[in-house]
């Protein structure tokens, strides 16, 4: 399959199908809704966690939030 594929900036690419360019709409309106720092809680859990933290260390670098549930997709 070597050279089936051409590389294109995203400058270049114009989306003329509806309901991809409506998804994506909609995928942006969904993720403006979010609460940014409970979006990032569980990164910030993370890092904190790597960083050697305490638990009140963590909560306060998560400032107070809850990271959002994860859904599984069975």
């Amino acid at each position: 399959m070597s050279g089936s594929w051409i590389e294109a900036k995203p400058s270049a690419v114009k989306v003329t199908d509806k309901y991809y360019d409506e998804a994506l709409h909609i995928d942006v309106k969904n993720l403006l809704m979010l609460d940014a720092d409970r979006f990032l809680a569980g990164f910030r859990e993370t890092a904190g966690i790597l960083a050697g933290m305490d638990e009140a260390a963590i909560e306060s670098f998560m400032k107070g939030k809850k990271r959002y549930p994860v859904k599984r997709m069975l």
